[in-house]
């Protein structure tokens, strides 16, 4: 009941630009390691992140081929999870070409194999790439980032992450009071 009342609350706002269930993305990451198509092409490190959609707009995340996530097309936990967005700097890191033929191999079972028989494993189809973006020392260079769908309605998540206009910043606050 809680969390239909803050979706309803927040939807209504015409202060917020957007928001999302989700933590900062500072604090959502683990480095893993990922191959080209096979783990014969050697692995290579990237910053993995699990978002939804609506956090990938929150933070102004930038399409830059293929698409962003499609709460219609994609799913946590299923068959169909085996998807991922990566950013400019991993697509030059491996070596992609092209995105609609290339897969992307990680060492470690993707979190939706262990309620799959089997523990169904493939390699990720690329569906998108996004505009480098920094969420670690401002003065290194962006890391390659590998990012997987996560379903915020299906999943629940106890954050609200909400961006707004800088001058509107006091009737935020007192508004998410």
């Amino acid at each position: 009941a809680n969390k239909a009342l803050v979706n309803k609350r927040m939807a209504e706002s015409p202060l917020l630009e957007q928001w999302c269930r989700a933590s900062l993305i500072t604090d959502k990451y683990e480095v893993k390691d990922y191959a080209l198509d096979r783990a014969e092409n050697g692995f290579h490190h990237a910053l993995c992140f699990m978002m939804s959609r609506r956090e990938m707009e929150t933070y102004g995340l930038q399409l830059v081929e293929g698409r962003l996530w499609n709460d219609s097309v994609d799913e946590s936990f299923t068959k169909n999870s085996f998807k991922a967005i990566i950013n400019e700097s991993a697509k030059k890191q491996f070596g992609i070409t092209d995105i609609t033929r290339q897969k992307l191999q990680a060492t470690e079972p993707h979190f939706a194999s262990s309620s799959l028989p089997d523990f169904y494993n493939p390699p990720y189809e690329i569906v998108g790439v996004i505009k480098d973006f920094n969420v670690c020392h401002l003065a290194k260079s962006a890391m390659p980032v590998v990012i997987h769908f996560i379903d915020e309605q299906e999943h629940g998540l106890e954050y609200v992450t909400v961006s707004y206009r800088h001058k509107d910043r006091a009737q935020v606050t007192d508004y998410l009071r």
